[in-house]
């Protein structure tokens, strides 16, 4: 729990800051809103495994608080949400969960200005919060996810600005199967425009990591991208990224060079479109070298009832702070959601996502991971909503025990007073 009291404190802080100066508190805009939540949910595997699966149901009542005060030189916003979740046949799970999240800005000058952000969040599922996290638990042993950032930025131009910033990520497991993670990473930033149509986005990261068994990396990485503006609704860049990884005695070390070209455009004002192509070559102190192309494509396209987003990536990622820490992977990826509204105050949402990954430094461990998700939400009088939703994840890995096969119904009713 000590997150939650260093939020608390950080909290504690900005407050005292926020209101110390009388004139300022005059010019501020308050917002309070307070909800409840209930929420019933069957799940057909809850330990994700691959063989004897297990059903459960979980009845979650979740509590919430959102404040957020902002005024012209500083602002605080915070959202807190407990979840007291009981389980109808493994009552030993029954735990509670936490969701916190807190930005805060101050405007130290006429062009000199602090952000700063933390999230935090403690459960049990064993698929994480963050959508981009793919690793899975095969328990229901509780964890934290904290991570924090601060950052100093000084325009100097009109869109020209330089920045210097910290994040800090840290993964505490209760399964002592699973090993805590820390991340540091100091970074700096440089954005500088030419004239009104060209740019340059240089960034210099140094990230140190502190695992319980993984052996330990220094990673340094440095970015550059060049900007073109055709018009306000289309642009054109060409990005280089370096990455030295550089491990403790266990894991080998390696180079990363990789270069994307993308354009991005508005032909109208509800549509979006971005893509983008590139290379990347991994060059191991050790061994062979592994390379790829890099691509991206989004389109993104809003109407009057709804809107629908469809896309797909595809090149390399690391995975570095998660529950199996498994290193370089080579992906690819695709993603389509929509939303439609039905009728004035009912909505139907729907979504499919698939990804699969070959993870270089685990002898070649193949995974292909596919959702699809499906929702109705109803709202009554803006102050009552109930929300009906299902997903169906399954996982194949060419490691045997990797595999499973979800099904999740949830029912949930919120209550919020504005």
């Amino acid at each position: 729990m000590r997150y939650l009291r260093v939020m608390g404190i950080v909290l504690l802080f900005l407050s005292c800051f926020l209101w110390a100066d009388p004139s300022v508190r005059a010019e501020c805009q308050y917002k309070f809103t307070p909800s409840l939540s209930v929420e019933e949910k069957y799940d057909d595997n809850i330990f994700l495994r691959s063989t004897n699966e297990t059903s459960d149901w979980t009845s979650n009542i979740s509590p919430a608080v959102a404040f957020d005060v902002q005024c012209p030189t500083r602002g605080i916003t915070l959202s807190y949400s407990p979840g007291f979740v009981f389980y109808k046949r493994y009552t030993e799970y029954n735990t509670v969960r936490h969701n916190g999240n807190l930005s805060a800005f101050w405007q130290a000058g006429p062009y000199t200005r602090i952000d700063f952000r933390d999230s935090f969040y403690r459960t049990e599922e064993p698929r994480e919060m963050d959508e981009a996290i793919y690793a899975t638990r095969r328990t229901r042993n509780p964890y934290y996810r904290n991570t924090g950032d601060i950052k100093i930025s000084h325009q100097f131009g009109l869109k020209d600005h330089f920045s210097l910033g910290y994040n800090d990520s840290h993964l505490e497991n209760k399964d002592p199967e699973v090993e805590d993670t820390r991340i540091q990473t100091p970074y700096a930033g440089l954005s500088y425009w030419f004239d009104v149509q060209n740019g340059l986005d240089l960034t210099v990261r140094h990230s140190i990591s502190d695992y319980e068994a993984t052996p330990d990396f220094k990673q340094y990485t440095g970015s550059a991208r060049l900007i073109h503006l055709f018009s306000q609704d289309s642009s054109i860049s060409l990005a280089y990224n370096y990455t030295d990884m550089n491990y403790d005695p266990g894991r080998t070390d390696y180079v990363i060079h990789d270069g994307m070209v993308s354009y991005s455009i508005s032909p109208g004002p509800h549509t979006t479109l971005s893509a983008g192509v590139g290379y990347f070559l991994r060059n191991p102190e050790r061994g062979g070298t592994n390379d790829g192309l890099n691509y991206q494509l989004g389109i993104n396209q809003k109407f009057e009832r709804g809107s629908v987003s469809v896309g797909g990536q595809g090149g390399y990622r690391q995975e570095l702070s998660d529950a199996e820490n498994l290193g370089f992977a080579k992906f690819w990826s695709a993603n389509g959601k929509i939303n439609y509204l039905l009728l004035p105050d009912l909505t139907a949402s729907g979504g499919l996502s698939y990804v699969e990954e070959k993870f270089i430094e685990q002898a070649d461990r193949r995974d292909k991971l596919w959702s699809a998700t499906a929702g109705l939400a109803y709202s009554y009088r803006r102050w009552l909503s109930l929300s009906l939703s299902g997903q169906h994840t399954e996982r194949e890995s060419n490691v045997g025990l990797n595999d499973y096969d979800d099904n999740q119904i949830m029912l949930r009713i919120t209550a919020s007073y504005n």
